[in-house]
């Protein structure tokens, strides 16, 4: 420990570091031979041995976080997002919102950006495998070498992932650290700005630009956009009003509501 301004400030030692990397590497080492849960699990049983616990305490811990409410809470909630990207992929939704974007973008070189951040939107496992084929459509007519094009695909279909709140990275924030979530949202957001500045600057602005090559957009073209996408919005606008009623239904009714913080992601 050490003090500066009249504050404690914990350092943390050399050894914690060590022992940190030494797991880090261990996580990737075994992740080759296993999955992903696996060698996290294993992380984990080697961080509580350093810390000195014994396994029986180290099993004990995990089981009480695997059962605890916010632990099944948070499991739902994912499940249930990831239930609903295959649900758009297996009803072709995701094929219609790229024909309907397609009518009303200005340019190849706005498709190519604004669809993969699209699909970010919606944060699903293989998101690429829907943004990547719209990005090769936009770029058909090009000379884009192939890296850039994943460049694209992959930034653009991340800036979002500071605060929106679909990510399961973000709730788990949330509940972990008890915040309001409009103050993580407000907080985050300009990382988002950033995002798209600096891959407007660095990448997007070596893709070539074709105006001009779509139709002319007319309101139909735009109402068919809007209608293809609902089904994000939906999620989206509910997940903030149904916080709200849920909210004041408690408030009137001066009952705390179990899992409210959760229940809004959930419904």
């Amino acid at each position: 420990m050490k003090k500066a301004s009249g504050r404690t400030v914990e350092l943390i030692s050399l050894p914690a570091i060590v022992k940190i990397l030494v797991v880090l590497v261990a996580v990737m080492a075994f992740n080759r031979l296993l999955p992903m849960f696996g060698s996290l699990l294993i992380g984990s049983i080697m961080i509580g041995l350093w810390m000195g616990l014994d396994l029986p305490r180290i099993v004990t811990v995990m089981w009480g976080e695997f059962t605890s409410p916010t632990s099944l809470w948070l499991s739902c909630i994912i499940v249930l997002i990831l239930f609903l990207s295959r649900l758009l992929t297996k009803s072709k939704q995701m094929d219609r919102i790229s024909e309907s974007f397609e009518a009303i973008s200005p340019s190849s070189r706005f498709t190519t950006a604004a669809m993969p951040a699209l699909i970010g939107l919606l944060p699903m496992p293989g998101g690429a495998l829907f943004s990547a084929p719209m990005v090769e459509t936009a770029l058909k007519n090009s000379s884009v070498k192939p890296d850039l094009k994943v460049a694209v695909n992959y930034w653009f279909r991340h800036i979002w992932e500071y605060w929106w709140p679909l990510y399961p990275g973000v709730i788990l924030a949330i509940s972990v650290f008890a915040v309001e979530p409009w103050k993580m949202i407000a907080c985050q957001f300009p990382l988002t700005l950033g995002a798209v500045a600096a891959g407007s600057f660095f990448i997007l602005r070596a893709v070539p630009n074709s105006e001009g090559h779509h139709r002319k957009v007319d309101r139909s073209s735009v109402l068919r956009f809007v209608l293809d996408t609902m089904p994000i919005w939906i999620v989206v606008v509910g997940l903030f009003v149904i916080r709200v009623v849920l909210g004041a239904v408690g408030f009137l009714a001066n009952y705390e509501i179990p899992g409210e913080e959760y229940l809004s992601f959930l419904l």
